[in-house]
C-alpha cells in the first residue's frame, strides 16, 4: 500500500498539445535505462481525471451522494490515480523515473502537482500552425474513409482547431507559481535542432540523457506494430518509427491556405509571440 504521495517514487509526466511532438519527447526522456521503456498513452489516468471534473462540476447532482463532499471526491480520485502509478511502477521495477505521457491529460497537470508533490512536468511546445496543419491532414484521412470522430467534424474550421490546441495549454497557469519549479517547456523546434536542449532536460530530470543514446533510440519495432494494429491508420504518427529530425517543422505553408494561416495566428495571437513563433 501507498503511504505518501512520495513513495510513488520519481514520476515525469509528458503533455503538450496533440501532434506537437509529445512522443518524441518521450521517446527521447526513454532513451536511458533509468526509465521505463517507451509504453503507450496513460489514457486510463486521463479518463479517471475527466470524470473527476465531471463529477464536481454537477457535484450535487452526481457526487454528493456518494462521496458528502469535494473534499471526499478528490480523496478517492487522488487514491484511484496512485493506485494506478503504484501498479505501473510494479510492471517496471527496474526504471528509477517512470515516464507516463497522454497530450490530453496536459490540462490536468495543475491538480497532479498538486495531489503528487514529488512529480515533474515537461510539456512541450510547438508552432500552432504547423501542429494545426498535421490535425487537418488527420482529420482529412478520417473523413475520407467516413470514420466519425471528434477531430473528423472539426474539417478545416480553424478556429476550433485554435481551441482544441489552446485548450492544453491554457490550465498551465493554473496557481503556476506553485509548482513552477517542476515544469519545463521546450519547444519542439528546439527539441529536433539544437543539442542544448538535450542538457536542459538532463538537468530537470535527472536522466542522464546523451544525443547519441536519443540517436539510438529508433527500435521500436515491437511496440510500433501494436501501436500501428491497435490504432487506426489516420491517428498513426510516423514519427513513431523515424529518428530525431526537423522535416516537419515548417509543413504548414504546404498544408495550409494564406487565411487560414492568418486565422490561426490572429487566434494564438499570444502564444506565438510568447514563445517566438512570430
Amino acid at each position: 500500500m501507498i503511504d505518501s504521495p512520495d513513495d510513488l517514487g520519481k514520476i515525469l509526466f509528458v503533455g503538450g498539445a496533440m501532434r506537437s511532438g509529445t512522443t518524441l519527447l518521450q521517446r527521447v526522456l526513454c532513451s536511458t535505462p533509468a526509465t521505463n521503456p517507451l509504453i503507450a498513452e496513460c489514457r486510463y489516468l486521463f479518463s479517471v481525471l475527466r470524470l473527476h471534473e465531471e463529477t464536481l462540476r454537477h457535484f450535487d447532482l452526481r457526487g454528493r451522494d456518494y462521496f458528502g463532499d469535494p473534499d471526499g471526491l478528490a480523496a478517492f480520485t487522488q487514491d484511484i490515480c496512485r493506485d494506478f502509478i503504484a501498479r505501473t511502477r510494479r510492471l517496471y521495477p527496474n526504471a528509477e523515473h517512470l515516464v507516463l505521457k497522454s497530450p490530453e491529460l496536459t490540462q490536468f497537470f495543475p491538480l497532479l502537482a498538486r495531489w503528487f508533490p514529488a512529480c515533474r512536468f515537461v510539456v512541450v511546445l510547438r508552432d500552432p500552425r504547423d501542429a494545426i496543419a498535421s490535425m487537418t491532414e488527420i482529420s482529412g484521412k478520417a473523413r475520407a474513409k467516413g470514420q466519425r470522430s471528434q477531430i473528423a467534424e472539426l474539417g478545416r474550421d480553424m478556429a476550433r482547431y485554435c481551441g482544441a490546441f489552446m485548450s492544453n495549454y491554457a490550465p498551465l497557469t493554473q496557481d503556476k507559481e506553485k509548482w513552477a519549479d517542476r515544469l519545463l517547456l521546450v519547444r519542439y523546434e528546439d527539441l529536433v535542432r539544437d543539442p542544448g536542449v538535450i542538457a536542459t532536460l538532463s538537468r530537470f530530470t535527472g536522466l542522464a540523457l546523451t544525443v547519441e543514446a536519443i540517436a539510438r533510440a529508433g527500435d521500436l519495432a515491437s511496440l510500433d506494430a501494436r501501436k500501428a494494429s491497435a490504432m487506426s491508420a489516420e491517428f498513426y504518427a510516423p514519427l513513431w518509427a523515424e529518428g530525431v529530425t526537423d522535416s516537419r517543422v515548417g509543413r504548414f505553408r504546404e498544408r495550409l491556405n494564406a487565411a487560414e494561416i492568418a486565422e490561426i495566428e490572429w487566434h494564438c495571437a499570444e502564444f506565438g509571440k510568447t514563445f517566438g513563433y512570430w
